[in-house]
């Protein structure tokens, strides 16, 4: 099983030098890097703290997420949903400096949860979605959609319509196990997305809102999850809490590995 932490859950702790080194001291297979704000927005991003991390390659694996703050591809609003996609596919040019093959990729949500609406919406988040996997596709770099459905204008609660859109765009999934967590309840997942699933990202919660604990600290049903731990699916900690975050994330580590009956890779 091939541990990484997340860079989003640090970003208000550390900056990207420490992260970096911490993760390697802790023996992390690798980071996911945010390209987000504050330290990661690809259109204020420090080329050397790029040139840093691409040096340390030999060491560690990158994945990438997608920034989200103020992004969303499926909004109505044309403006915003061009500004979104370009913010989005401008992450290839860093994904290439730093080996990343995939990016994980929110499928945005409704301005409200009316019916019509969300229908419309749907149209909108798969035409997003296609030009920005045809954009990675030229740099060689797979766009993985990430599993939401938390709030009722999220598009995809409906479970059934989430793998209908992965398989008519043909992509990959970034599973997130607390927010299947919320709605899903991680109901046949193995069954519904199998091999589609990509990256995971680890976290717990208790069923009622996106808490980012430690696996093993909510009530995540583990066992609908073990399948994952077969293979080399980056497991990517998103555990946040405060300025005990570091403690969190090895305590998630060292939880999912005795939840899995598996041991560290390397």
């Amino acid at each position: 099983m091939k541990h990484y932490v997340a860079m989003s859950n640090f970003s208000m702790l550390m900056n990207p030098e420490k992260i970096l080194q911490w993760a390697l001291d802790k023996n992390y297979d690798g980071i996911e890097i945010w390209f987000d704000v504050p330290y990661f927005h690809v259109d204020e991003i420090d080329k050397k703290m790029i040139k840093m991390y691409a040096e340390k390659q030999n060491r560690i694996k990158y994945t990438a997420h997608a920034p989200i703050y103020g992004i969303n591809i499926s909004c109505v609003n044309p403006g915003i949903r061009k500004e979104s996609i370009r913010q989005i596919k401008k992450t290839a040019r860093w994904c290439r400096e730093l080996g990343i093959k995939s990016i994980a990729v929110h499928p945005g949500k409704a301005p409200v949860a009316e019916k019509r609406v969300i229908d419309e919406v749907k149209k909108i988040t798969y035409n997003s979605l296609k030009e920005i996997k045809e954009s990675m596709a030229v740099e060689n770099i797979e766009i993985l959609i990430e599993n939401i459905a938390i709030a009722e204008q999220d598009i995809d609660r409906d479970i059934r319509y989430f793998k209908r859109l992965i398989e008519k765009l043909d992509v990959g999934i970034c599973y997130d196990t607390g927010h299947a967590n919320i709605n899903w309840r991680n109901e046949k997942i193995q069954e519904l997305f199998g091999n589609r699933i990509k990256r995971v990202h680890v976290s717990d919660n208790r069923g009622y809102k996106d808490e980012h604990l430690s696996a093993g600290e909510g009530n995540v049903q583990w066992d609908r999850c073990r399948f994952l731990s077969k293979g080399e699916l980056p497991m990517v900690h998103e555990v946040r809490s405060g300025k005990k975050t570091k403690g969190s994330n090895i305590k998630s580590r060292e939880a999912l590995e005795k939840l899995f009956h598996v041991k560290q890779s390397g």
